[in-house]
């Protein structure tokens, strides 16, 4: 049985956050990576939010780092821990920019990426960003294919609905073969249908053993 570490500070939701992580930074995190890779966890992971509503951060809280940003910063200071995305908002980003960033980080550092991603549940930020929110779900299936196909085929053709591309390249490619472990994140029974049905795990979220 393997067990990754969510890292501190980069999301820090009240109630939950230490005191400690409000003035904590670079420094701090890469304490943290470096004791998770020399103590031998799986894997270390960052979250994803790109805007949050003032109204909203009482509950949730405002600081959320960006994930591929995080990853490749410390994936420098690491030798074996994976990176994952635990998880990146998978309507917010076209399929080729996500399969970009992703293989990038996995060449970079070696072949440790997992994409751990979810469909998101937060109504203003998908209306901020332009994104409607009563399709996450199509959208979220429809691109996990197109990411697979992007990360999976070195010239890839993809027709869908919300997507479709021909003969695209997406170069570096990924170190893994034939991609990065993709894996979907979710408390519904649609997420773990989801996860089945397109990608290679699934991250339960704020489950009892029940």
């Amino acid at each position: 049985m393997d067990f990754g570490l969510s890292l501190p500070i980069v999301q820090q939701l009240p109630g939950r956050a230490q005191p400690w992580e409000a003035a904590a930074g670079a420094a701090q995190l890469l304490q943290v990576a470096q004791a998770a890779d020399r103590l031998g966890f799986a894997w270390i992971s960052c979250s994803d939010h790109v805007a949050v509503p003032a109204s909203y951060a009482p509950s949730m809280g405002a600081t959320w780092y960006e994930p591929a940003t995080t990853l490749a910063y410390l994936a420098g200071a690491t030798t074996r821990v994976c990176l994952l995305s635990h998880v990146l908002v998978l309507p917010y980003r076209h399929p080729l920019i996500v399969a970009k960033t992703y293989a990038t980080l996995d060449r970079l550092s070696g072949g440790r990426v997992i994409i751990g991603t979810g469909s998101g549940h937060l109504k203003p930020e998908f209306r901020t960003l332009g994104v409607d929110y009563g399709q996450r779900a199509a959208i979220s299936d429809e691109y996990l294919r197109a990411l697979s196909a992007a990360l999976s085929q070195e010239a890839s053709t993809f027709e869908g609905r919300f997507v479709r591309w021909r003969e695209m390249l997406v170069s570096p490619r990924p170190v893994q073969v034939p991609r990065p472990p993709i894996w979907v994140g979710g408390n519904t029974r649609a997420a773990a249908r989801r996860a089945a049905h397109y990608a290679d795990g699934w991250i339960p979220w704020q489950l009892t053993p029940e």
